[in-house]
């Protein structure tokens, strides 16, 4: 689904990313973890074409990164990105306007499912429903590829629990999610795979099955491990 070889990318002197490959698979849920800056958002956003790659090859679908793969992925920032004036409807007709392959039907079982009124103003719904109402928008486009960038920090447990089955759920096998978090004891559960950027490089995907039966730890627990400097091999 995501073909990356020797990507490389530096701000001023500053080197973000050295020489990445990777290759990711269709059907996968996978975690992009890291701790602040260690160059996750510049990695997500070469892939959106946001940000520009100093050298390096990247291919989406099979086809080389550029304007036209931007159709092919939805992308859940970490900031609001809907205008609280309009409605519930109305945020919808806008993503139907702007994107080809939203799923109508998708979209109003979703929001029935959560029981979210078409008629309300974001304005007045609460933190935990505009942060559902965000999942569901980009959810509900039937995109090949899923980059969602913190979905589920600053809500509470039982709104993270929604957020984390309508992802399960709605991740289908013709198609790969990325999710970028520092939650990871609450969400390491939905994780196939995960990669860990560090020093600017990915060494590997790790298989969380993996990690579980032949490490018998957690992927916090690797993570803590990774980042701490005790060995991991």
């Amino acid at each position: 689904m995501i073909n990356i070889k020797n990507l490389n990318k530096k701000y001023r002197n500053k080197i973000i990313l050295d020489n990445i490959n990777l290759d990711i698979e269709k059907g996968k849920i996978i975690g992009l973890l890291g701790p602040n800056g260690s160059g996750k958002t510049t990695l997500m956003k070469i892939l959106l074409n946001i940000t520009k790659e100093d050298n390096g090859e990247i291919y989406i679908n099979n086809k080389k990164k550029s304007e036209e793969t931007n159709k092919y992925i939805s992308f859940l920032p970490d900031a609001p990105f809907i205008d609280k004036d309009l409605s519930i409807n109305e945020a919808r007709n806008y993503f139907k306007f702007f994107y080809t392959d939203f799923n109508d039907k998708k979209f109003e079982n979703l929001i029935n499912k959560l029981n979210l009124n078409l008629k309300d103003k974001i304005k007045n719904l609460s933190k935990g429903n505009i942060e559902k109402l965000n999942l569901i928008l980009i959810l509900s486009r039937d995109a090949k590829i899923y980059i969602l960038d913190e979905p589920i920090a600053g809500v509470d447990i039982v709104t993270r629990n929604e957020i984390l089955k309508l992802i399960i759920e709605n991740i289908s096998d013709e198609s790969t999610a990325i999710i970028s978090t520092h939650l990871i004891k609450d969400i390491e559960h939905i994780f196939d795979q995960v990669m860990f950027l560090k020093d600017a490089n990915i060494d590997k995907i790790y298989n969380v099955e993996d990690i579980r039966i032949n490490k018998n730890i957690s992927v916090e627990d690797l993570y803590l491990e990774y980042f701490g400097g005790k060995n991991h091999d």
